[in-house]
């Protein structure tokens, strides 16, 4: 019972991985371009009496000196960081997937199996949930061991980075 070329063509395409990696980064863009908006708002949004949203220069200060005070910032990235999570989830997945062979074959010939046998089927769909699982939550984990270990490099990182942005449109 093989299985023709149509039929697998998700398992036997080489772009599989290129396209994981332009989805994480993808997720990652939009982290950057959603501060970048934000940071563009505040800087071209003035009100009537001429008062900016919010003085940005003051505000990455204080972000340096006293963090614990913009919790609801805080929050705010994060909420943001859950789309970018989902594309790196989407991408490791994908690696799972494609990525070793010799895993992507096996779990291929138990779905194959799976319709003579109701063992390789569950079995199909413990190692398929399994996938999922660790896809999902790989990211997260090392997204989570990285902002704890990093002794703030990651933060202070992206907090340049938007400064320079707010620095390059005439924010600061």
């Amino acid at each position: 019972m093989g299985r023709s070329k149509a039929q697998c063509k998700g398992l036997d395409q080489k772009q599989a991985a290129w396209r994981a990696v332009l989805d994480g980064l993808g997720g990652i863009a939009i982290f950057f371009a959603l501060g970048s908006a934000l940071i563009a708002f505040i800087t071209f949004a003035t009100p009537a009496d001429g008062v900016p949203l919010w003085d940005l220069a003051e505000l990455f200060a204080k972000l340096r000196s006293a963090p614990g005070d913009y919790i609801w910032l805080m929050v705010a990235l994060t909420s943001t960081l859950l789309p970018t999570l989902l594309h790196l989830s989407i991408a490791a997945l994908t690696l799972a997937l494609q990525y070793p062979a010799w895993w992507r074959n096996f779990v291929a010939d138990l779905l194959e199996r799976g319709a003579q046998s109701h063992q390789a089927a569950l079995f199909s769909g413990i190692c398929i949930c399994a996938m999922i699982t660790v896809a999902v939550w790989s990211p997260i984990c090392i997204f989570v061991f990285v902002i704890t270990h990093d002794r703030g490099a990651t933060f202070n990182t992206v907090l340049w980075i938007f400064e320079t942005f707010a620095w390059a449109i005439g924010g600061i």
